[in-house]
């Protein structure tokens, strides 16, 4: 008796396929950082100013982290509290690898333009304004997970925004001004 397998293609199933995938690339990513030597000696020559990247990077996650937890501190429930220290190492990681798989897919895009000469023109008002005006050429936008960013990103930031709103502006605009230097910076 011959048996069908059948697949699902429900949002649970194309979900988990794209955190799987998104993983995968990510995984790719540090390969090609260590196998690559255009995108490693790009990398290694700018350590001065990803080093501070990484650094804010680190400091947005345990912010967004420390936040998700006292947001849900003021619960009251020791239920939830729990399940927030439980979750809060899941916070940290994802924000973490979000915010190093978009910059560094950004750094490998600027290495392999830079080494192969091409340069793309500004695409949008913004862009152009950048490069005109602060000389800051952003180059090619990397693939950007935005389930990821969504899930570990924006909602912890909305959970600082509420715990503070201040601090949550200060990261924000951190976070924007970054690429901005670093391609000012990086000429």
């Amino acid at each position: 008796m011959a048996s069908t397998v059948r697949k699902e293609s429900g949002p649970a199933q194309t979900g988990g396929r794209f955190f799987l995938e998104t993983l995968t690339e990510g995984r790719n990513l540090a390969g090609r950082l260590q196998g690559s030597d255009v995108f490693r000696h790009y990398v290694t020559r700018r350590m001065r100013l990803v080093a501070p990247a990484v650094l804010l990077f680190l400091a947005t996650s345990v912010a967004c982290t420390a936040a998700s937890i006292v947001f849900v501190a003021g619960a009251r429930s020791s239920f939830l509290v729990l399940l927030a220290l439980l979750c809060a190492p899941v916070v940290l990681v994802g924000s973490l690898f979000v915010e190093l798989y978009v910059f560094f897919s950004w750094l490998e895009g600027r290495a392999l333009a830079r080494a192969y000469h091409r340069s793309a023109p500004p695409g949008g008002p913004i862009r152009a304004w950048l490069a005109r005006k602060l000389k800051a050429d952003l180059g090619a936008i990397p693939r950007i997970p935005w389930g990821f960013v969504a899930v570990f990103l924006c909602v912890p930031l909305g959970l600082l925004a509420v715990v503070s709103a201040k601090f949550a502006v200060a990261v924000i605009v951190l976070e924007i001004a970054l690429p901005i230097a670093y391609a000012r910076l990086d000429r």
